[in-house]
């Protein structure tokens, strides 16, 4: 449920950008490179069973409306919200990273949501425990998933209490992400100046021919 949200963030994301930032040149340099290389590393596994469901016909469509004085471009939203690792504090950093949104888990400890859950007015202090709190999950996960019950099996009140933790955090996560995309504006290329032709010397004017001497007189 949190690696989907996170995913669906992201691809609502684009499309807001896409609506702020109408032309392709004036959009983050970051960005512009996170999305080719997003798109290429689906691109290049269009045989992996994982990647099936990109129409790569249709990524490679919306890539070639990503170039310089493009306007109405589309940006391959799913490739930019795809990850092979699970969402961490750190690989949860790294995707939103791709939309150049930084310091996310310091941003999201300033929220006011957050810190509600955690009882704290200091948002350093709920950006570790957010942080910690977010890791400790995955690795929960991933116990609970590669070894079935037994001791890493939790009950109806920890499942509860990873729930609120959850929903608090993609509120939080969502909250940050409208702020960013809201604060977004162009980046215009700078223009370029034309270089000033050099000026050729004037030629110099031909001096006048000599005027003869008069004949002497006999």
């Amino acid at each position: 449920m949190y690696e989907c949200f996170a995913r669906d963030l992201i691809q609502v994301m684009c499309k807001d950008i896409e609506i702020r930032i109408p032309n392709f040149d004036d959009l983050d340099e970051k960005i512009k490179s996170e999305h080719a290389q997003a798109t290429g590393r689906i691109l290049s596994r269009h045989h992996h069973k994982r990647y099936s469901e990109f129409d790569y016909l249709d990524l490679s469509k919306k890539l070639g409306t990503c170039t310089p004085g493009s306007k109405g471009y589309s940006l391959n939203a799913g490739p930019l919200a795809s990850h092979e690792r699970n969402l961490s504090s750190e690989e949860l950093a790294k995707l939103f990273g791709r939309l150049e949104l930084g310091d996310l888990l310091g941003k999201i400890g300033s929220t006011s949501t957050i810190q509600n859950h955690f009882q704290l007015m200091d948002s350093a202090k709920a950006r570790e425990d957010s942080r910690a709190k977010l890791d400790e999950f995955i690795l929960l996960r991933n116990q609970v998933a590669h070894n079935g019950s037994g001791e890493n099996s939790i009950g109806p009140e920890a499942i509860g209490q990873w729930m609120a933790f959850v929903l608090v955090l993609a509120e939080s996560l969502s909250t940050v992400a409208e702020a960013h995309c809201g604060a977004m504006r162009p980046c215009p290329t700078p223009p370029v100046t034309a270089a000033t032709p050099a000026v050729s010397p004037a030629p110099a004017a031909p001096s006048a021919p000599a005027t003869p001497a008069p004949p002497a007189s006999p």
